[in-house]
């Protein structure tokens, strides 16, 4: 194992995809694309699950949020295995997309309505810490070239 493993607090991956106009006709293509653009699913992914999940999620959205017991529910209905929804919430949890209030699952913290605002802020984020230390550690090197 190398040592740096352990150092990985988390990764971003966002791949810059065309929005062609025939994507824009789908919900389900719509979500497909989001979920590639922000790095949620690989290129190429065969399994439906996380989407569906996902466009769950973004649907209870604009209801108030879900419980768990009814995204098992939605699960078992679509042919997700339960332990597959915990996981996928888990990882949207970690990346700061989907939060839990008031034994709901929500898109964000709850209380912003802007999905696209809910999303860049996560990812903003993210960003944000890795470019400050970016700039830590080019500081650190420069010193070792200073006279």
């Amino acid at each position: 194992m190398l040592p740096e493993k352990e150092l990985i607090k988390s990764e971003i991956t966002i791949r810059l995809l065309a929005l062609d106009t025939s994507t824009k006709l789908s919900k389900d293509a719509l979500v497909r694309w989001l979920s590639l653009t922000l790095g949620l699913i690989s290129p190429n992914e065969t399994r439906t699950s996380f989407i569906k999940l996902l466009d769950k999620l973004i649907e209870s959205h604009f209801k108030g949020g879900i419980t768990m017991d009814d995204l098992i529910e939605y699960g078992k209905k679509q042919g997700i295995a339960e332990k597959t929804v915990y996981y996928h919430i888990a990882r949207l949890k970690k990346l700061g997309l989907v939060s839990k209030v008031s034994n709901k699952y929500v898109m964000g913290d709850g209380f912003e309505r802007d999905l696209s605002k809910i999303i860049l802020t996560a990812y903003k984020k993210q960003m944000e810490e890795v470019y400050t230390l970016i700039e830590e550690a080019i500081r650190a090197i420069e010193q070792f070239y200073e006279d």
